[in-house]
């Protein structure tokens, strides 16, 4: 099973100093563009079987975009929603009550701490994510060998699909970064004396103009 986990087009949240405000803001006119050419080079070189994405307005438009061009709908998923938006059982906060983050904290570096009032911690937040992963392995066995999955999110769910497959503990001093629309490109493919996960790439841009990279 071949995962193209790619981070949203640029949003309104993305061009504001982080203070701990949360909105579920929609792509900024750079990020609409970014998803355009997501979706074209995708059209031609990413075949994808299915795809998924974060319900969130950002990862929608930036989903829908990509969905048109490559002929599927997109099927979305609240466990693919960014830290901080989810209670700590993994269902969502409603859009119209947001909380707000702590804004002088980076959740996996205090990995136990709710990140937002009422909210998850870093290791809710990576059991949701880690789940929505281990589910997409069950759910396509025995065929996942013949499967290429998108999946569209936020830059912290891709740092939790790396602490999940590499089986990291609690705390992380590293960030994975990722440029917006940035893909990551991933296989699940178990076999005696191999492991189970292979890593190709990370922060794929190459459909973008530099003018557009962020």
């Amino acid at each position: 099973m071949h995962l193209y986990v790619i981070r949203h087009g640029q949003s309104i949240e993305n061009t504001q100093p982080f203070d701990g405000r949360n909105e579920n803001s929609v792509l900024t006119q750079k990020g609409e563009q970014q998803a355009k050419h997501l979706a074209t080079w995708a059209k031609e070189n990413l075949p994808l079987d299915h795809l998924y994405a974060s319900p969130m307005n950002r990862a929608r438009q930036t989903a829908e975009a990509l969905g048109q061009a490559v002929g599927l709908t997109p099927i979305f998923d609240d466990r693919l929603r960014e830290i901080g938006n989810n209670y700590p059982d993994g269902s969502a906060f409603p859009d119209n009550a947001l909380p707000r983050y702590f804004a002088d904290r980076w959740g996996s570096l205090n990995p136990y701490d709710a990140v937002t009032e009422n909210g998850e911690n870093w290791m809710h937040f990576r059991a949701r994510v880690g789940g929505f992963i281990e589910w997409l392995i069950d759910h396509y066995e025995p065929d996942h060998l013949g499967k290429r999955i998108g999946v569209v999110c936020h830059g912290g769910v891709i740092e939790g699909f790396f602490e999940h497959v590499f089986q990291k503990g609690p705390w992380s001093p590293v960030v994975v970064n990722t440029n917006n629309t940035g893909i990551t490109h991933m296989e699940y493919h178990p076999r005696p004396s191999f492991p189970d996960w292979w890593v190709f790439y990370h922060n794929n841009t190459r459909h973008l103009p530099l003018d557009l990279l962020t």
